[in-house]
């Protein structure tokens, strides 16, 4: 009984804090409903198909020059690229772990909403 108890327990504890873990991950679709934005005003060729980058930017500056200068003083500015005006989805995802596509050829300690 006692090892019936103690088992129970820890998998309990498993079982909490796989939930805290889950709860930790926020994704940026997450974020985006948090300040009650619709999945459709992203979405706006359908839920099943990214959004494109005039949907990003109608909210975030308007144009590709205005969203660099919001982030112009950062130490590094990854919207001002040598690589250009790169697609939002090459970094950021609504649904899944965004990645910093610059980090394939440089290593910047930068966090990607």
């Amino acid at each position: 009984m006692k090892n019936t108890l103690i088992l129970a327990a820890a998998l309990a504890g498993l079982l909490l804090s796989a939930t805290a873990g889950a709860a930790e991950q926020k994704f940026l679709a997450d974020r985006h409903a948090a300040r009650g934005v619709a999945c459709e005003s992203c979405h706006t060729a359908g839920k099943d198909k990214a959004p494109d980058m005039n949907s990003c930017l109608k909210c975030h500056g308007g144009s590709y020059k205005a969203l660099a200068k919001t982030t112009e003083n950062l130490d590094v500015n990854p919207h001002d690229s040598h690589l250009g005006e790169g697609a939002c989805d090459k970094c950021h995802s609504g649904h899944k772990k965004p990645l910093l596509v610059c980090d394939q050829c440089h290593e910047f300690s930068m966090k990607v909403p």
